[in-house]
Protein backbone atom coordinates (compact mmCIF):
# COMPACT_ATOMS: atom_id res chain seq x y z
CA UNK A 1 0.00 0.00 0.00
CA UNK A 2 1.43 3.42 -0.98
CA UNK A 3 1.16 6.42 1.32
CA UNK A 4 -1.87 8.06 -1.01
CA UNK A 5 -4.07 4.84 -1.10
CA UNK A 6 -3.11 5.41 2.96
CA UNK A 7 -4.12 8.79 3.04
CA UNK A 8 -7.40 8.71 0.67
CA UNK A 9 -8.68 5.96 2.88
CA UNK A 10 -8.15 8.02 5.99
CA UNK A 11 -10.11 10.47 4.31
CA UNK A 12 -12.99 8.54 3.61
CA UNK A 13 -13.25 6.91 7.35
CA UNK A 14 -12.79 10.23 8.85
CA UNK A 15 -15.70 11.52 6.09
CA UNK A 16 -17.70 8.42 6.87
CA UNK A 17 -17.45 8.55 10.19
CA UNK A 18 -18.75 12.72 10.20
CA UNK A 19 -21.54 12.10 8.22
CA UNK A 20 -22.73 9.05 10.56
CA UNK A 21 -22.59 11.34 13.73
CA UNK A 22 -24.70 14.28 11.57
CA UNK A 23 -26.83 11.81 10.58
CA UNK A 24 -27.07 10.70 14.36
CA UNK A 25 -27.15 14.59 15.56
CA UNK A 26 -29.72 15.39 12.57
CA UNK A 27 -32.09 12.48 14.25
CA UNK A 28 -31.54 12.90 18.00
CA UNK A 29 -32.76 16.54 18.01
CA UNK A 30 -35.38 16.20 15.16
CA UNK A 31 -33.19 19.13 13.49
CA UNK A 32 -35.44 18.52 10.39
CA UNK A 33 -38.49 18.76 12.04
CA UNK A 34 -37.26 21.92 13.64
CA UNK A 35 -36.39 23.13 9.99
CA UNK A 36 -39.64 21.70 8.03
CA UNK A 37 -41.83 23.37 11.38
CA UNK A 38 -39.84 26.91 10.55
CA UNK A 39 -40.71 26.94 6.87
CA UNK A 40 -44.52 25.77 7.58
CA UNK A 41 -44.43 28.58 10.28
CA UNK A 42 -43.26 31.46 8.22
CA UNK A 43 -45.57 30.44 5.21
CA UNK A 44 -48.87 30.76 7.82
CA UNK A 45 -47.54 33.73 8.83
CA UNK A 46 -48.74 35.10 5.46
CA UNK A 47 -51.93 33.38 5.88
CA UNK A 48 -52.70 34.72 9.48
CA UNK A 49 -51.79 38.21 8.40
CA UNK A 50 -54.27 38.34 5.77
CA UNK A 51 -56.85 37.24 8.43
CA UNK A 52 -56.40 39.74 11.37
CA UNK A 53 -55.68 42.70 8.57
CA UNK A 54 -58.58 41.10 5.99
CA UNK A 55 -60.88 39.85 8.52
CA UNK A 56 -60.46 40.90 11.92
CA UNK A 57 -59.46 44.45 11.39
CA UNK A 58 -62.63 45.36 9.42
CA UNK A 59 -65.04 43.34 11.85
CA UNK A 60 -63.36 45.56 14.79
CA UNK A 61 -63.81 48.72 12.86
CA UNK A 62 -67.62 48.33 12.32
CA UNK A 63 -68.21 47.20 15.74
CA UNK A 64 -66.05 50.32 16.96
CA UNK A 65 -67.60 53.23 14.57
CA UNK A 66 -65.02 55.90 13.25
CA UNK A 67 -62.03 54.43 14.98
CA UNK A 68 -59.41 52.60 13.45
CA UNK A 69 -58.24 50.29 16.88
CA UNK A 70 -55.31 49.13 15.01
CA UNK A 71 -54.03 52.87 14.02
CA UNK A 72 -53.99 54.30 17.09
CA UNK A 73 -51.31 55.94 18.25
CA UNK A 74 -50.22 57.81 21.94
CA UNK A 75 -48.46 61.41 21.31
CA UNK A 76 -46.81 61.84 24.90
CA UNK A 77 -43.84 64.63 24.56
CA UNK A 78 -43.22 64.22 21.11
CA UNK A 79 -42.85 60.82 20.58
CA UNK A 80 -45.31 58.61 18.92
CA UNK A 81 -46.34 55.38 20.45
CA UNK A 82 -48.00 52.83 17.75
CA UNK A 83 -50.76 51.24 20.19
CA UNK A 84 -52.25 49.85 17.13
CA UNK A 85 -49.40 48.15 15.69
CA UNK A 86 -48.11 46.81 19.25
CA UNK A 87 -52.71 45.20 19.20
CA UNK A 88 -52.27 44.48 15.98
CA UNK A 89 -48.94 42.37 16.04
CA UNK A 90 -50.68 41.01 19.73
CA UNK A 91 -53.96 39.63 17.79
CA UNK A 92 -51.59 38.11 14.74
CA UNK A 93 -49.50 36.47 17.90
CA UNK A 94 -52.64 34.91 19.71
CA UNK A 95 -53.74 33.97 16.57
CA UNK A 96 -51.22 32.00 15.52
CA UNK A 97 -50.26 30.28 18.67
CA UNK A 98 -54.03 28.77 18.78
CA UNK A 99 -53.44 27.57 15.11
CA UNK A 100 -50.32 26.09 16.14
CA UNK A 101 -51.99 24.35 19.04
CA UNK A 102 -55.05 23.27 17.32
CA UNK A 103 -53.15 21.59 14.47
CA UNK A 104 -50.42 20.07 17.04
CA UNK A 105 -53.19 18.43 18.87
CA UNK A 106 -54.39 16.98 15.94
CA UNK A 107 -51.04 16.01 14.02
CA UNK A 108 -49.85 14.04 17.54
CA UNK A 109 -53.49 12.64 18.13
CA UNK A 110 -52.98 11.43 14.36
CA UNK A 111 -49.45 10.08 14.98
CA UNK A 112 -50.84 7.69 18.16
CA UNK A 113 -53.54 6.67 15.89
CA UNK A 114 -50.91 4.91 13.37
CA UNK A 115 -48.56 3.73 16.45
CA UNK A 116 -45.98 6.72 16.59
CA UNK A 117 -45.57 8.12 19.71
CA UNK A 118 -45.17 11.93 20.84
CA UNK A 119 -42.52 11.24 23.58
CA UNK A 120 -39.60 13.36 23.58
CA UNK A 121 -35.85 12.52 22.81
CA UNK A 122 -35.40 12.89 26.32
CA UNK A 123 -38.35 10.61 27.04
CA UNK A 124 -36.39 8.02 25.23
CA UNK A 125 -33.06 8.80 26.93
CA UNK A 126 -35.01 8.13 30.03
CA UNK A 127 -36.52 4.80 29.64
CA UNK A 128 -33.24 3.85 28.04
CA UNK A 129 -31.57 4.31 31.56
Amino acid sequence: MNITNHKNSKRESLISRELSEFSTFLGKYSVIALAIGTIVGQSSKEVVDVLVNGIIQPFINLLLPNEHIFQTTLKLSGETFLIGDLLNVTVQLMITMIVTFIAAKYLFRDLQKIGISKETSKDSAKKKK
